[in-house]
C-alpha cells in the first residue's frame, strides 16, 4: 500500500517522517515539501502488518498507528492548510 506526504499549506515545509514496524524502520529521512506537492515515500506491505508513523516539523508531531486491513488503498500523513498535520486514507 502506498504511503504519501502531502502538503495542502501555502508555504513549503520540512518534514522529518519516521515510519516502523516491529521488525524494521521502512523510511527515516527529512522531506521538504513545495506548496501543494504530493511525494509517495513507502509501500507499507502485508496484510494486517501494523506501522508506526511519526511525522515532525517546526516543534509540532504527530504519531499514527496504521494498520494495513482490507480495503486500505493508501494511507499518509498531510499538511493542512493551517500548516497542522492530518492522517489521510483512501478506502474502496
Amino acid at each position: 500500500m502506498p504511503f504519501f506526504l502531502e502538503n495542502e499549506a501555502n508555504s513549503s515545509k520540512s518534514i522529518h517522517l519516521a515510519i516502523s514496524n516491529e521488525s524494521s524502520v521502512v523510511y527515516n529521512d527529512t522531506v521538504v515539501l513545495d506548496a501543494g506537492a504530493k511525494r509517495h515515500v513507502a509501500t507499507l506491505i502485508g496484510q494486517e502488518n501494523t506501522y508506526d508513523i511519526t511525522a515532525a516539523m517546526n516543534g509540532s508531531s504527530f504519531e499514527r498507528h496504521v494498520t494495513l486491513n482490507a480495503g486500505l488503498l493508501q494511507s499518509g500523513v498531510t499538511i493542512n492548510e493551517s500548516g497542522e498535520f492530518e492522517y489521510s486514507y483512501v478506502i474502496n
